[in-house]
């Protein structure tokens, strides 16, 4: 009887052994299932970052978010430094980046860094050009688009090279420029022309040129609630009394009357929580709150030294403002319309700001040292050491992976 029992209970237990031994078994390929699955014999898909990773060809071991990217093949006239490829072997390879522009001996050349890893990698190709003012990111198709005094060059961040010739949008005069998700179009302004050049990124062609802002056009901002663009114009002198104008994207009109700003406005940035345009004034030493509901001005002016370059942190909401003159950035706090804490020291003669989402992270170009420097948003501390760049950065973008 006692021999019977013990049989029948060795027997449960390696049933139980083999049951969960084959469950773990099932759960582990499953496991593998979910991670990566079989695309094509190009790429597979990894689940957990949302990336293909190229299996073979010239682009083995990289990531990227089209699978097309996989198939293609560097040309012998390709920009791509072999001895500074993008890094492979782990997401983010070909996935978030910030984009930093600047000059070099009469070129323009152009940083890419990693915001996984802060490694750099860059453009060799030198770009004509004397000084890039801006870029923007498409997201739609992997671009940047930077505005020059000779106009707008389109790069391709997958490849690292100028994929067209430049767009012209006037006489030496692009300036500011942002992305309308909604139909796929990057507005620019022109400083020298008074008007707004619409470019379709599917063609990469001026479809639209829109007369009747103010006078210098150097900044604009989309607003993703009303689907309105915010043109910044720096007035008729030096010292000329600056204006918003305002340009609903669905006609391509200039709507509204112009909103002043005050003496000489340099940047502006988006509040997508409240609806609020914030405009940086160097001249004024200020910070101007447009409310987009009804486009007239919100509250008292924000002081701020030098104010230049602008961005928004949406999860924390603040917007973070270079401080030319001061070699900081200055955080305000968007609900309560206010400077929060002291100003951030960095670099020398900042101007450029772009916040990358995916770490808290606000990378701000330093002119005048050549250098990047990394703000942790969620303690408004520098972290780590700058991070040299090409020439003397004046437009940074992030370019989400």
């Amino acid at each position: 009887m006692r021999k019977s029992l013990i049989i029948g209970l060795l027997s449960i237990l390696v049933g139980l052994f083999s049951i969960a031994t084959i469950n773990n078994i099932f759960s582990n390929v499953m496991a593998i299932e979910d991670y990566y699955y079989h695309e094509n014999e190009d790429d597979y898909y990894d689940t957990k970052v949302n990336k293909y990773e190229c299996q073979k060809g010239d682009f083995e071991g990289f990531y990227t978010s089209s699978p097309e990217f996989c198939k293609k093949e560097l040309p012998s006239s390709s920009s791509l430094l072999p001895s500074e490829p993008p890094t492979t072997g782990q997401p983010g390879g070909f996935g978030s980046s910030v984009y930093v522009a600047g000059v070099v001996t009469f070129n323009i050349e152009v940083t890419k860094i990693s915001t996984v890893t802060n490694q750099v990698s860059r453009f060799s190709q030198p770009l004509s050009g004397t000084t890039p003012h801006a870029i923007e990111f498409d997201p739609v198709h992997n671009r940047i688009y930077m505005t020059t005094q000779a106009g707008v060059q389109v790069l391709d961040t997958d490849l690292n090279r100028v994929v067209q010739p430049q767009i012209d949008v006037g006489v030496g005069g692009a300036r500011g420029i942002a992305f309308d998700p909604v139909h796929n179009k990057m507005y620019v302004t022109n400083f020298n022309l008074n008007t707004v050049a619409v470019i379709d990124t599917n063609t990469n062609t001026v479809v639209a040129t829109i007369g009747g802002v103010g006078v210098r056009p150097i900044a604009i901002a989309f607003d993703s609630e009303h689907n309105r663009m915010y043109v910044v114009n720096q007035g008729g002198t030096p010292l000329g009394t600056g204006s918003v104008s305002i340009i609903d994207t669905n006609t391509n009109t200039v709507v509204g009357s112009p909103i002043n700003v005050g003496v000489s406005p340099q940047g502006i940035a988006f509040d997508t929580v409240f609806h609020r345009m914030f405009i940086t004034n160097s001249i004024s030493n200020s910070v101007l709150v447009i409310d987009t509901n009804t486009n007239t001005l919100f509250g008292p002016p924000i002081t701020v030294s030098s104010p230049w370059g602008i961005a928004y942190d949406r999860l924390h909401e603040r917007m973070y403002v270079t401080n030319f003159q001061g070699n900081t950035v200055t955080v305000i706090d968007v609900p309560g319309d206010q400077v929060e804490g002291l100003p951030i020291s960095v670099g020398r003669a900042p101007t450029g700001i772009a916040f990358d989402p995916e770490h808290n992270r606000m990378y701000v170009t330093n002119r005048s040292d050549h250098t990047v420097s990394v703000i942790n948003t969620n303690t408004n501390t520098v972290i780590g050491s700058p991070i040299g760049v090409q020439g003397s950065p004046t437009a940074i973008a992030f370019g989400p992976g």
